[in-house]
């Protein structure tokens, strides 16, 4: 199970944590039109490490950068290809930053938890409390930083009310309460996906593995969701994933599951399948787009403000790096090996193409989609 926070660039509020420690990166621009047809690209260098990324409705991005020396910079790149360096007036090594709706942003370093204006300069700040071990993951929103340990999750907010749940959140299931109990239940936090959502909530995926009592293929794993709101309370759960089971008749002899009557065989076994999990998730009004892996199918799904599912669509199979942002027209998601593919809000399927980028293999980077006021997609890695 990943460990790490990793790029979830399509969420309502983006955060990045960089997954490797390189000395500058590049920002790679891929532009597409409505109808994903290539229409362009373009690179910048960011001048060091970027630490969080977001685009804009007016077409540019916002991306916060950690240089090799001197203080940390918001580089703001305009739809016309324009860069601009504001510094941040923040204290400590950047680690990490997410934008507010005024256009200021929420900035982490190693000592604070900062707000700053689109300019840059501090509004509001706080130091950081000592936490040893420290947190396994951290996930920037609009209203502070989440931090997940190994039995509890925290919300350390600007205005100092802060969080504290335990884990697991999600409440054991009949399987696994049921007596005798039918097998050994166990939770695994997914910390690469801690969510920040709008107004300062969070969304949290745990593993739900069930190691059945059976002979055959026994073990499962379902994906428990949570939404938390800013002060660690409860507003949504949801169980994605079924577990079903079968009788498996097997010849003695050969070894191998053969088709006929039971009566022709002497061993049988009970299997158990089900494997589940969320890779990817992104704001969209009220609602959440969920990017989920069930067996050898990947899946779009749209859930309401309780996770109820709207629709459930089929779509690529890859490593599904970036979905858009909420405010965009129409929904975009990445979905790895060069795959983009656009549906509308209602999930039904639109263009769908692939793209063959010069010198970079976007599937291996972090990456966030755009849009510009005239329609035209935007893919950025780095």
């Amino acid at each position: 199970m990943p460990t790490r926070a990793l790029a979830l660039a399509s969420a309502l509020l983006t955060l990045v944590i960089p997954m490797t420690a390189t000395a500058e990166d590049h920002l790679r621009v891929q532009r597409f039109a409505a109808d994903l047809s290539p229409a362009g690209a373009s690179a910048v260098k960011a001048g060091g490490v970027v630490e969080g990324l977001w685009t804009g409705p007016d077409g540019g991005l916002t991306a916060a950068v950690r240089p090799e020396r001197g203080a940390a910079v918001l580089l703001r790149l305009g739809a016309d290809g324009q860069a601009a360096r504001q510094p941040l007036e923040v204290q400590g090594a950047l680690a990490g930053a997410a934008p507010r709706p005024d256009g200021g942003a929420v900035v982490l370093t190693e000592v604070e938890l900062a707000r700053v204006d689109a300019g840059g300069r501090v509004l509001a700040r706080r130091s950081l409390p000592r936490a040893t071990p420290g947190p396994e993951a951290l996930a920037v929103g609009e209203a502070g930083v989440w931090q997940a340990f190994p039995d509890r999750l925290a919300h350390l907010a600007l205005d100092g009310a802060d969080a504290s749940v335990k884990l697991p959140l999600f409440p054991p299931p009949k399987e696994c309460t049921a007596t005798p109990q039918p097998g050994a239940c166990r939770w695994q936090l997914e910390t690469g996906l801690l969510v920040p959502l709008r107004g300062g909530g969070c969304l949290v995926q745990e593993a739900l593995v069930i190691e059945h009592d059976a002979s055959g293929p026994n073990r499962t794993v379902q994906a428990a969701l949570t939404i938390l709101d800013t002060h660690g309370k409860v507003l949504a759960q949801a169980l994605l994933g079924k577990v079903t089971s079968s009788l498996e008749w097997f010849n003695s002899g050969a070894g191998q599951n053969l088709a006929g009557a039971p009566g022709k065989f002497t061993l049988v076994r009970r299997a158990y399948q089900g494997q589940t999990m969320v890779k990817l998730v992104g704001a969209r009004g009220d609602d959440l787009l969920v990017v989920v892996r069930e067996g050898a199918s990947t899946r779009l799904k749209r859930l309401g403000p309780k996770l109820e599912e709207r629709w459930d669509r089929h779509v690529q199979d890859g490593s599904a790096p970036a979905l858009s942002p909420a405010w965009t027209r129409g929904i975009l998601l990445y979905s790895g090996n060069r795959w983009v593919e656009a549906f509308d809000e209602q999930g039904t399927p639109g263009a769908r193409d692939t793209f063959e980028p010069s010198g970079y293999d976007p599937s291996e980077l972090r990456s966030a989609i755009g849009q510009t006021p005239a329609g035209e997609w935007l893919l950025v890695s780095w």
